[in-house]
């Protein structure tokens, strides 16, 4: 297998929805705190060449790169752009039931 051009520098977590809402809000600023630096850091340690190929993934096939502090643009990419169509791959009543269960659907 040759070089992909792309990297992996993905840093987050995961975690029920009712239960983040469960912790003190002092513990959640906690985990925001250390995703916000988590990514700053990640970003610099990114090479020139590690930066370039983020350029090509965007210029060459269109795909967006958002950190932490875009979490509004990545949720109205997700409900427009992916959501749809895993929807359509799965099935409507199995992503619905899954969406809720995750408290991001009524």
């Amino acid at each position: 297998m040759g070089v992909q051009p792309w990297t992996s520098n993905i840093n987050y977590f995961l975690v029920n929805k009712d239960f983040w809402d469960s912790l003190p809000n002092e513990v959640q600023d906690a985990f925001n705190e250390a995703a916000e630096e988590t990514t700053e850091w990640a970003l610099t340690i990114f090479s020139d060449a590690e930066a370039g190929q983020l350029a090509a993934l965007e210029e060459q096939w269109g795909i967006e790169y958002f950190t932490i502090s875009d979490w509004e643009n990545i949720v109205a990419t997700a409900e427009t752009q992916v959501w749809p169509e895993i929807r359509t791959e799965v099935g409507a009543e199995f992503f619905d039931t899954a969406m809720q269960y995750a408290g991001l659907a009524d």
